[in-house]
């Protein structure tokens, strides 16, 4: 997997926007590697949304809960009455100020758990745009 070994071609790193993440990369023939520093912070796990149980406190994760879960194009593909508890899973997986990151084609999920938005509606292309959820800090409750 190259997300798991933090290599990504050239071309994932084009654009303008990635400008921020080039100090954490460096190159190694045709691609990027993360740092190590960063990259073995980082876990991928794979979790059954459908299940009962939450993430947290199985397969390694601890008790504080993720800085970052992509889940993008994945709730489009659910019975949508399954969302509401799901989306509630989602939300208490996440550590305080943790990201929830989800495609355009997924299902909005303000109305679903108490999550802030942080996009704005003018800025995003109409192409692949990504949906933000934050969990809110205690500072913000």
């Amino acid at each position: 997997m190259i997300g798991r070994g933090g290599r990504y071609k050239k071309w994932a790193v084009r654009l303008p926007e990635s400008a921020p993440a080039l100090p954490f990369l460096h190159t190694e023939a045709d691609e990027h590697r993360v740092n190590d520093a960063i990259r073995t912070r980082v876990a991928f796990r794979r979790h059954n949304l459908a299940g009962d149980e939450s993430p947290i406190g199985h397969a390694g994760v601890g008790t504080f809960g993720f800085d970052l879960v992509l889940c993008r194009n994945v709730l489009i593909y659910l019975d949508k009455t399954m969302l509401p508890a799901i989306v509630a899973r989602l939300h208490a997986s996440l550590a305080e100020g943790g990201w929830l990151i989800t495609a355009a084609s997924d299902p909005p999920l303000n109305e679903l758990a108490p999550f802030d938005d942080p996009t704005d509606a003018e800025s995003e292309d109409s192409g692949n745009r990504t949906s933000a959820s934050q969990r809110p800090t205690e500072h913000d409750l």
